[in-house]
């Protein structure tokens, strides 16, 4: 119930998390979420299209990003990178970005680069999976 609470899934007004940013109810409800493979951080998507990188363990909002999606977002996924925080998200409309956040040392404030990967002419997207890079001493990087 407290994660429900903290992601904003029933509250009716606005969810301030640790004295940080605040969740507004137009967000809508969490339609998909996505743990990162160290567990430090978590990624939800909600009806509005928001996406909403959140700090796991202090459960506080980290970056909000509200213009990468205009409709419902139906996954979001980590990309299993060490030197990186990046994840991809899809909308019901088949759109598919990449999200590549950056933490600024200075203020620790997080940015985001937006990478438009389909722009939903091919239709809807029904499943996302993301595969992680292949090892250093594979045949695929063996040229590289």
């Amino acid at each position: 119930e407290l994660l429900k609470l903290r992601l904003g899934g029933s509250s009716s007004t606005s969810t301030s998390v640790g004295g940080g940013p605040e969740l507004s109810p137009s967000a809508g409800s969490v339609t998909t979420i996505d743990l990162s493979h160290d567990g430090d951080a978590l990624i939800a998507g909600y009806t509005s299209g928001l996406v909403v990188l959140w700090d796991a363990i202090r459960g506080t909002i980290l970056k909000s990003v509200g213009d990468a999606h205009s409709s419902p977002v139906t996954s979001v996924r980590f990309i299993p990178r060490p030197d990186s925080l990046s994840v991809v998200t899809v909308d019901a409309g088949g759109l598919v970005n990449r999200l590549n956040f950056s933490k600024m040392v200075l203020f620790s404030t997080y940015t985001v680069e937006t990478e438009c990967l389909l722009d939903g002419t091919a239709g809807q997207i029904l499943a996302t999976h993301v595969l992680p890079p292949p090892p250093m001493h594979s045949p695929l990087t063996a040229g590289r």
